[in-house]
């Protein structure tokens, strides 16, 4: 077939920019670094004690019969001892303890505040879209707490920034490092030794530097942004919230739609739509799978021109490791998130008029789904034929062109060896897939476990 660098070089903007464009930002702009007064403290505590009762009392909603009721019973006792230690917090206000210290405080309960919630509320969730949504009020309030919860990490990454404070590195449930250092260190290695080549040949920085200029300023701003909460909650914790809250809307998103064919199989090819979706339940969704997907820092392919995704190389990474790394897939969880924000992209245009932009958008997600599938993890047991055939639809009826579809299939797919890391999850018995590689319990135990709420593989 054709190389997919003179077939893509009329293709579009990188991910991360098709994204800004089409959605918007992510993320609220960082305020101005005000400095911390014991006052923005202190409504901080009231604001999540406004929430404990609500979030404490989840416990009496979840069936007699759950499997996970002994970890929701943890949840509501975590969430309860954690409300004695913000009452310390105030009592740290009164007698004008350090700032920085009742921060740090407030930053350790608030962490396990939100992995109390997601245990607590996993089965809550789990009976609501068992039930097929019919209760609109338990869906709101769902919807609604999950929001509040993010709203408050934010907040509190806020205060943290005003202070000029570091925030404490938080545990992991399975005591090992988070990959992000590691994950760095390895991609940084593959982009030097190019640089080295490419001086050698007499070629100065070219697609190397801007790789690395273009991760170097989302990096920066994704620490002013989104990095924030990561830090405050710890990656783990985050992940875990944002993967709950996009599973959640998903679920809803997919009933709303009258259950159409999806990626996995499951949904009916004829799906009478029951309501419109609203654009801002879209992208509600989408950012929280994002978010997910981001709770590492910045993923380098998002930020690269889409031509660099090759069938051998994606740029100078030919590892396939590095190329795992490169696309942010570092667990079986994280390819699951991005083959969900594929079909959330492709529904959006789908069912939201057909636009340019969100055509736009939805074929690069999804031809970044397929091109880690066929070209990076041929053997893993996944598949990409629904989403390669999206991309064939979109092209033909919207975008007029075939660049995010060229190359994909015409190359031969080569014999990489399986990851072990990543595999698909089985439909007939819950796996551990869905454990990242990071924890042995923690939130894949409690909330993002492959046995996570999303229709028809739960």
């Amino acid at each position: 077939g054709k190389s997919t660098s003179s077939t893509m070089a009329a293709a579009p903007e990188s991910l991360s920019d098709v994204w800004s464009s089409t959605l918007g930002s992510q993320s609220t702009a960082p305020n101005n670094n005000a400095g911390l007064e014991a006052a923005q403290v202190a409504a901080f505590v009231a604001s999540v004690e406004a929430e404990l009762k609500d979030w404490a009392q989840l416990f009496t909603q979840v069936p007699n019969e759950h499997e996970r009721r002994k970890d929701a019973l943890g949840g509501a006792l975590k969430i309860k001892a954690a409300g004695k230690r913000l009452e310390k917090v105030t009592a740290g206000l009164k007698e004008e303890t350090a700032l920085p210290e009742l921060l740090i405080e407030c930053q350790s309960t608030f962490h396990d505040i939100i992995l109390g919630l997601l245990e607590v509320s996993f089965p809550v969730h789990e009976f609501i879209r068992n039930n097929d949504f019919k209760e609109r009020p338990a869906v709101t309030v769902a919807t609604q707490r999950l929001e509040v919860a993010a709203d408050l990490a934010a907040e509190l990454g806020k205060l943290f920034a005003n202070g000029k404070v570091e925030p404490k590195a938080m545990a992991v449930a399975g005591k090992e490092d988070p990959l992000a250092p590691e994950v760095l260190k390895m991609l940084e290695k593959t982009m030097n030794k190019q640089k080295k080549k490419d001086k050698k040949k007499g070629k100065e920085g070219g697609a190397v530097d801007t790789s690395a200029a273009n991760l170097k300023a989302a990096k920066e701003a994704w620490e002013q942004r989104d990095g924030r909460c990561s830090a405050v909650l710890g990656q783990e914790v985050w992940e875990g919230l944002s993967w709950h809250r996009g599973i959640f809307l998903y679920g809803y998103i997919k009933f709303l739609l009258g259950n159409p064919k999806s990626a996995d199989g499951s949904g009916v090819a004829s799906a009478v739509t029951k309501e419109a979706v609203s654009p801002e339940l879209f992208l509600d969704a989408m950012n929280s799978f994002r978010r997910m997907l981001t709770a590492q820092g910045p993923v380098p392919a998002d930020h690269d021109n889409p031509a660099m995704w090759q069938s051998a190389s994606d740029g100078p990474h030919r590892d396939e490791s590095a190329r795992m790394f490169y696309h942010g897939i570092y667990t079986s969880m994280h390819l699951r998130g991005l083959k969900h924000l594929a079909e959330l992209s492709f529904w959006r245009w789908n069912y939201g008029g057909r636009t340019l932009a969100d055509a736009k958008l939805a074929a690069v997600i999804n031809r970044k789904f397929v091109h880690v599938v066929k070209h990076i993890m041929p053997h893993a047991g996944w598949t990409a034929d629904i989403e390669y055939e999206r991309i064939l639809e979109m092209e033909s009826t919207t975008l007029s062109s075939s660049d995010f579809s060229n190359g994909l299939v015409d190359n031969v797919v080569r014999n990489f060896s399986k990851i072990a890391l990543v595999s698909e999850p089985q439909k007939d018995k819950p796996s551990d897939a869905g454990k990242s590689k990071t924890n042995s319990g923690g939130y894949a135990a409690g909330a993002v476990s492959s046995t996570a709420p999303v229709p028809d593989e739960a």
